[in-house]
């Protein structure tokens, strides 16, 4: 009898990460993205003293209000900048899997994901028996994703459109013009819900195209948007998790609890 779950053996290893394993001590490493640039350490010698006077607290569920309120500023848009959208996660694979885990059902919903893209979306829904289908994008194009490919592989099941801008790997950038495009086009399919993971910017475009432009149930498109925002802050945090701590409103605050997010 096996002793894990059958989805999760029958998930393929990641190749970045079989590539790495792979390596020699005299390879040039282009692989994993580990940030070389050393840190400024006052945010963490801040940390600490919080810690020393304080202790090791829980924070809320969702994270500490004055960080989910900075993260709803900077990635909140117009209509979304209310903290109550912010959901901080410890890294961005969790935000990931808990924004598929929410929108999408086994056995009624399907995912489309960009190709070549982070794996760990279409493995998220391998793990959660949530059907999911690749949109190839050329490489004569620059994988830059265009609303006529996606638009082509939309079904009345498709509940996801994973998307991601800048793309990882490949740094595509989807165009406005595309994004309006596909707003437009999605239009036309209802119930489909666009979910982006990317960076600074997506909540600028992409939720106001199709939550508005179509006029969507606010509630769901305040629900929608509280899981683009996870995505977002989770990238937010582990790129900028340095200078978020120098700020003098909120370094004193940031503990063990504050997570690093794309």
């Amino acid at each position: 009898m096996a002793i894990a779950n059958s989805r999760l053996l029958n998930i393929a290893p990641s190749g970045i990460r079989a590539m790495h394993d792979r390596k020699r001590p005299t390879s040039i490493d282009l692989g994993i993205g580990e940030p070389s640039l050393k840190p400024d350490i006052a945010p963490f010698e801040s940390a600490v003293a919080w810690v020393r006077e304080h202790g090791l607290l829980y924070t809320s569920y969702a994270g500490i209000p004055e960080l989910r309120e900075l993260v709803a500023d900077v990635y909140g848009g117009t209509f979304f900048r209310d903290p109550d959208c912010v959901c901080v996660t410890t890294g961005s694979q969790e935000a990931i899997f808990l924004a598929i885990k929410t929108l999408a059902e086994p056995g009624r919903d399907e995912v489309l994901v960009t190709n070549p893209g982070y794996p760990i979306y279409h493995k998220v829904c391998e793990l959660e028996g949530i059907a999911w289908r690749a949109i190839d994008l050329p490489a004569d194009d620059a994988f830059t994703p265009r609303a006529e490919t996606i638009l082509a592989c939309v079904q009345p099941q498709t509940r996801l459109i994973v998307l991601a801008s800048p793309a990882n790997p490949t740094g595509a950038v989807m165009p406005p013009s595309e994004v309006v495009a596909l707003a437009r086009g999605l239009g036309e399919f209802g119930a489909t819900i666009v979910f982006a993971g990317s960076l600074q910017g997506v909540t600028q475009t992409l939720p106001l195209a199709i939550y508005y432009e179509f006029a969507v149930n606010l509630n769901v498109a305040l629900a929608i948007a509280a899981l683009l925002v996870i995505i977002a802050a989770a990238i937010l945090l582990s790129l900028k998790l340095g200078s978020m701590w120098q700020s003098s409103r909120l370094g004193s605050r940031y503990r063990y609890a504050i997570t690093a997010s794309s």
